[in-house]
């Protein structure tokens, strides 16, 4: 399934205005009937040093402005080494 075809089923909600893409980490998720699904995890830097993490299908910088936000538990799974208390709620 391309990104395209899983945004039309499933559209994200814009989220933060400026930010910088740290790093990121590829998933390829089995959907049932469609195939394998490309997610990519993206760890941003905020404007005052807070970090926050955001998942979606399609490229990073559309998945900074428009993925899903995830919670400081599972980011910190994905990016070992992020700190709860700079981590952006």
């Amino acid at each position: 399934m391309t990104p395209a075809a899983f945004h039309a089923l499933h559209p994200f909600g814009a989220v933060t205005p400026r930010h910088t893409v740290l790093t990121t980490r590829s998933w390829s998720l089995p959907v049932q009937g469609y195939g394998l699904l490309e997610v990519e995890t993206v760890l941003l830097s905020g404007a005052i040093g807070d970090y926050t993490v955001y998942v979606g299908a399609g490229e990073p910088a559309w998945v900074a402005d428009h993925g899903n936000k995830v919670p400081f538990e599972l980011a910190s799974l994905i990016f070992p080494g992020i700190e709860e208390r700079r981590y952006r709620p």
